[in-house]
């Protein structure tokens, strides 16, 4: 009798750990999945920081291009830049070096404030590539 309640407490000792085991097994792949999960946000963080970071970077170096193109232009020709002219450039270049600063100012937000500056600058973006393409469009037209 007493080697049947040996084997009995052997055998639920062993039950008792097989499930601690398979609980811990259960916590570890949870553990696996969540620092997956969260690698993925972060790559995902990252590479929409990085898409921003490249459209801005290029509507910025689109924009000195093509003004100083068009400032060359005006010397080469000997013509003056009216002050009409002059008030749009100086706005442009205001709007550039704003969007500048907030490329600046990318790497430092952080992901709880990240949807709602990426919303404004990607509208100040917008709204300065509109405002250069009218620019040129207008003055291509004269």
């Amino acid at each position: 009798m007493k080697t049947n309640k040996s084997i009995l407490s052997i055998v639920t000792v062993l039950v008792f750990a097989i499930g601690l085991m398979s609980c811990n097994q259960q916590s570890n792949d949870n553990k696996s999945k969540m620092k997956e999960k969260m690698e993925e946000a972060r790559d995902e963080f990252s590479h929409e920081m990085d898409e921003l970071k490249d459209e801005m970077e290029d509507a910025i170096d689109d924009f000195d291009s093509k003004i100083a193109d068009f400032e060359n232009e005006l010397k080469d020709q000997g013509n003056e830049m009216d002050e009409e002219t002059r008030v749009a450039i100086d706005k442009l270049k205001e709007q550039r070096d704003e969007l500048s600063h907030e490329l600046d100012e990318i790497g430092d937000e952080s992901r709880e404030n990240w949807k709602k500056f990426k919303r404004e600058t990607g509208q100040h973006l917008q709204n300065f590539k509109s405002d250069v393409k009218d620019f040129f469009s207008n003055k291509n037209n004269k």
